[in-house]
């Protein structure tokens, strides 16, 4: 099972993330991105809260049984659930995420601390949704909370890599 995240910028740096956010101009636009520091993230939000507008940047810390927050109040098992949680509240942000912002070819799935790979057991498998040639896909719900779509595959329908070529060209 993979799951793809389309707010996560890998290959830009600060100065390009701030030139993205300010081009945009939304308040509440945001990436996240590979922090100068190793195997650290970093989100950056755009706000109108000056005349110019302004982008900051907040590293996401991780806590010493690998949970991660920008606000100590507020630690989540996963950075996903972080932004997902601080879309719907700043809690001590500038402002709320509100529009994940990237260039084409540049934002592409990655772990981004979190796994591709997820347990089965978190998922709630419900009616299907369709079939093809290589498997079916089923309407689910993820940890009891998250509707998701989840594409079974067949035994040697298509190679890993093909697998993973195609759900990136459906993100």
């Amino acid at each position: 099972m993979m799951i793809f995240i389309s707010w996560y910028c890998k290959n830009i740096n600060r100065a390009e993330a701030e030139h993205l956010l300010r081009q945009e101009g939304k308040d509440g636009g945001f990436v996240v991105r590979s922090s100068s520091q190793p195997s650290s993230y970093t989100v950056s939000v755009y706000t109108h809260s000056s005349v110019k507008g302004e982008v900051r940047h907040y590293q996401i810390k991780q806590t010493d049984v690998a949970q991660f927050f920008l606000a100590e109040n507020h630690v989540f098992g996963s950075i996903p659930e972080l932004i997902n949680y601080h879309r719907h509240n700043a809690a001590g942000l500038v402002s709320r995420l509100r529009y994940p912002i990237g260039p084409m070819g540049t934002c592409l799935p990655a772990t981004a601390g979190y796994k591709w790979e997820i347990n089965p057991s978190e998922l709630t498998f419900m009616k299907e949704l369709g079939s093809g040639q290589f498997g079916v896909v089923r309407l689910g719900k993820w940890r009891a909370q998250h509707k998701v779509a989840i594409k079974t595959i067949n035994e040697g329908a298509m190679s890993e890599d093909d697998f993973i070529e195609e759900a990136k060209i459906m993100t």
